[in-house]
């Protein structure tokens, strides 16, 4: 149903005619299940078979893969699949074909974890090292993971499996994480709203900051990337979550002027957008008092504004104020 609304899913599903095809369809794929399921004895006599009968093997892997393109969903055929080949060792094994197979059932349903957790599995028993025919290899493997994600940018399945991809190919190469970098960015600023981005952007944060001989710089371009988006639309939490996430690395660098000059340049910043916006916004509240958590200044006027943020949090978020209650305590020293 992936690209199809609910409703119009639900309502081709009562059509007689429909319903009567998927009913046809469901018991002829249990009748090959359950002839998959005979075929397989207890474990000794199990290998035994298909070590000396390669037409059996060759059949029950045909017969799993119809199965695993009609619903990849169930996770012992894939299992089942995996035994057997590794029982064969590289006999039956073949990596174009577990590919074209998983292909075809992300196809069918992009979010089966089984379909990528198989992928994975058979890249790792592919490559273990990267020359030049490993590289072309995953450099595919890369352009799929960015067609799956032109079509659903918060498949996290899909981003997970593309960080699994890069960590085959790194072996050392900065550039092909400084072109995830750069993937992130773009895939931000086509959607502020892709949560998976920004987590993935944040995995990759220490690593770019290690690169880097200007941190200020770096750390200004971030701040932009994500004000940019608060402004945008800001009660979209994906943006504050990155927001908070930035603000814990300012943190970190107490120590330097330009990151106390950099909390306070952006707290002017949340006040000017919380003037802005036509009704008080959760977020832009939330955000402000996570800036005067992180900021030096312990005196009174600054201790009043924290008091004074969690007091509009009460209202503004009333199923957390419990939580609220708690933070003014600690602020009172109670």
């Amino acid at each position: 149903m992936h690209g199809r609304k609910r409703s119009e899913y639900k309502s081709l599903q009562r059509d007689p005619k429909v319903a009567a095809g998927l009913a046809a369809k469901a018991e002829k794929w249990h009748a090959l299940n359950a002839k998959l399921a005979s075929s397989r004895a207890t474990p000794t006599a199990t290998e035994t078979t298909f070590q000396s009968d390669d037409t059996h093997v060759q059949n029950t892997l045909a017969l799993s893969e119809k199965l695993l393109i009609v619903n990849p969903d169930p996770l012992y055929l894939w299992n089942h699949r995996r035994e057997i080949l590794i029982q064969q060792k590289a006999r039956a094994f073949s990596i174009e074909q577990e590919l074209t197979l998983t292909a075809t059932a992300l196809q069918n349903n992009p979010k089966a974890y089984g379909a990528w957790f198989h992928r994975k599995w058979s890249l790792t028993r592919t490559v273990t090292e990267v020359g030049s025919d490993e590289a072309l290899l995953l450099s595919a493997e890369l352009a799929l993971t960015e067609n799956v994600l032109q079509r659903d940018e918060r498949n996290f399945h899909c981003w997970n499996y593309r960080r699994f991809v890069v960590s085959l190919l790194l072996q050392g190469q900065n550039e092909i994480l400084e072109a995830e970098w750069d993937f992130t960015n773009n895939k931000i600023r086509e959607n502020f709203s892709n949560f998976s981005a920004f987590h993935y952007r944040s995995k990759l944060w220490h690593w770019k900051l290690s690169g880097t001989v200007d941190k200020q710089a770096l750390m200004r371009e971030e701040m932009a990337l994500v004000e940019n988006g608060i402004f945008t639309e800001p009660d979209d939490q994906t943006c504050w979550w990155y927001h908070r996430f930035l603000l814990q690395q300012l943190d970190s660098e107490h120590d330097s002027p330009w990151s106390t000059a950099m909390i306070a340049d952006h707290l002017v910043l949340l006040e000017e957008l919380g003037a802005e916006v036509e009704s008080a916004s959760k977020w832009v509240c939330l955000g402000t008092w996570h800036v005067l958590q992180v900021m030096e200044d312990t005196g009174a006027e600054i201790a009043q504004y924290r008091q004074t943020k969690l007091e509009e949090l009460m209202e503004l978020d009333p199923d957390r104020r419990q939580r609220y209650q708690y933070l003014l305590r600690q602020l009172s020293g109670c």
